[in-house]
């Protein structure tokens, strides 16, 4: 009797585990994550359709969406800064700032991202959008999605668009990547349409500073307002946006970069100046 009592405690162990690895629990844990916090906002904006404050934390999977009024910016664990414009919305599918693993979906509207070095091994921080995949290295740059396309802006660094693509034969597949990317440094934009990526092209310094302002997010530091420290970022990014776009040899600011698409010029100026601009 004893001897089937002390048998049967390693089956009962593995039956836990089973039981365990088997059930929705682990799932649950993934979700609770830790991804970050929000760390400033301008009203309104939401987080898994609640309404969201300043400090409150970030989880893997967690849905932000901001309203026409709604800007907000999430600080990473990793300490990469994502920042939102109006009428935005974004899904953390992961932030692992330990392994430096982040994806995320941003399903329509602005994102600006400031993102940290990447030196692991097997590092990878990538937004996907219903167009394409952008990845990156270490880098700030700002997207912006609609219905039909997703435009990229570089201001520092390099990144990688890889477009999404549907199987004609198969309207209802999921779009997939086809590789290769396309390479967009500093300085630089490109758009893609219906799976193809143009450019990437100069980009004018007035799309510049519209797509920096489109995203712009005041923090305040104990409730007593913007900081000197927020102050000087904010003229440094400008500024450094400026720099950027004069070393690649911009010339005429005001006009589009030269494209094959008909549609060219509009993608220049409309995704910033058709918002409602509550920024500072």
């Amino acid at each position: 009797m004893t001897r089937t009592a002390k048998g049967s405690l390693p089956r009962q162990a593995i039956a836990i585990a089973l039981c365990v690895l088997l059930s929705p629990f682990p799932h649950a844990l993934a979700q609770a994550q830790r991804a970050g916090e929000v760390g400033a906002l301008v009203p309104s904006a939401t987080r898994n359709a609640a309404n969201v404050k300043v400090k409150d934390s970030l989880a893997w999977n967690d849905m932000l969406r901001t309203m026409a009024s709604g800007r907000l910016r999430a600080h990473l664990v990793d300490g990469s800064l994502l920042s939102m414009g109006s009428n935005s919305e974004l899904r953390v599918v992961q932030h692992d700032g330990a392994s430096q693993l982040t994806q995320l979906d941003l399903n329509y509207g602005r994102l600006r991202s400031r993102v940290v070095q990447l030196t692991k091994p097997g590092a990878k921080f990538e937004v996907k959008t219903p167009h394409a995949v952008i990845g990156v290295i270490g880098t700030d740059f700002y997207v912006f999605v609609d219905a039909d396309r997703t435009l990229v802006i570089v201001y520092t660094g390099k990144v990688n668009i890889t477009p999404l693509r549907k199987d004609p034969n198969q309207p209802d597949s999921q779009a997939t990547p086809v590789p290769p990317g396309t390479d967009v440094g500093g300085g630089q934009m490109a758009e893609v349409r219906a799976g193809h990526v143009e450019g990437p092209s100069p980009t004018p310094l007035s799309v510049q500073q519209d797509s920096i302002e489109s995203t712009m997010v005041v923090e305040k530091e104990r409730g007593v307002g913007m900081s000197n420290r927020s102050k000087v970022a904010i003229i440094a990014a400008i500024a450094l946006a400026i720099a950027v776009g004069i070393a690649v040899g911009t010339t005429g600011g005001e006009e589009c970069p030269t494209s094959t698409s008909t549609s060219s010029s509009s993608s220049c100026s409309s995704p910033f100046r058709s918002s409602t601009s509550t920024g500072p």
